[in-house]
């Protein structure tokens, strides 16, 4: 799948969730709301994102808009700002989070040798001579 066609299924991913949590919206707590949205868009918009690093901004402003949808989940005022709403949920903008999903696989893969065949894919660079002061 390259990567329009990707973040097009995870938009109408998110579209689906959100318009299913209107449904029951009323039935609900906000804070249930709250919880609700940010589990089931969350894991859409974190699924297979690290494929993403380097896309166009046109697929992460796609995205980003997918993510502040859950605007009409929780009844956030329009006046507010889509960076207050990540703050308050404490969410990372949709770049920002395939760059953390990056950098945590890296670091796992480092320091902890998983998963197994990335490790097998990285080869250390060693220094011939140390440095003296």
């Amino acid at each position: 799948m390259n990567r329009p066609n990707h973040v097009n299924a995870v938009c109408k991913s998110v579209h689906y969730h959100i318009r299913a949590l209107r449904h029951v919206r009323s039935s609900i707590s906000e804070n249930m709301a709250k919880m609700v949205a940010c589990a089931l868009i969350g894991s859409r918009l974190d699924y297979a994102n690290s494929v993403l690093s380097g896309t166009t901004q046109k697929n992460i402003s796609k995205l980003q808009k997918a993510q502040n949808l859950t605007r009409v989940v929780t009844h956030s005022p329009q006046s507010c700002s889509p960076r207050t709403l990540l703050q308050q949920r404490h969410w990372l903008q949709i770049k920002h989070r395939i760059d953390f999903k990056i950098a945590n696989i890296t670091f796992r893969t480092l320091h902890f040798s998983q998963p197994a065949y990335l490790r097998a894919c990285l080869s250390f660079h060693s220094f011939p001579q140390t440095l003296q002061h």
